[in-house]
């Protein structure tokens, strides 16, 4: 009976990250084809997707989530992320250069 207790106690330990929730975001620019970025809060981490295949067209991010903004770091190439919870405003700095894009939350299509 111990053993059987131990059991369901340690998975349900293990399966807490099992259903953490990926929140979905389109950025727009005006010259530019949209991105999609999803975050998730509890892993601390993010991706941007651009490109056709989402496979292999992707980028992994370190999250840094504040009250009022989210930030997305990859420290390897200096690209990051800076996203105003409330207004939506976005700007995504890399090589020198400051792009602003605007974000709304989105949904999965499937």
């Amino acid at each position: 009976m111990k053993k059987f207790l131990g059991i369901v106690v340690l998975g349900l330990l293990l399966s807490g990250n099992a259903y953490s929730e990926e929140t979905r975001l389109i950025c727009t620019h005006e010259k530019k084809k949209p991105r999609i970025l999803t975050f998730n809060i509890k892993n601390k981490s993010a991706k941007e997707y651009f490109g056709p295949d989402p496979v292999f067209n992707v980028f992994r991010y370190v999250a840094v989530i504040t009250d009022e903004n989210l930030f997305f770091k990859i420290d390897d190439i200096n690209r990051t992320w800076n996203i105003n919870r409330y207004s939506g405003a976005a700007f995504l700095s890399y090589d020198g250069k400051i792009i602003h894009w605007n974000c709304k939350k989105g949904s999965k299509k499937f």
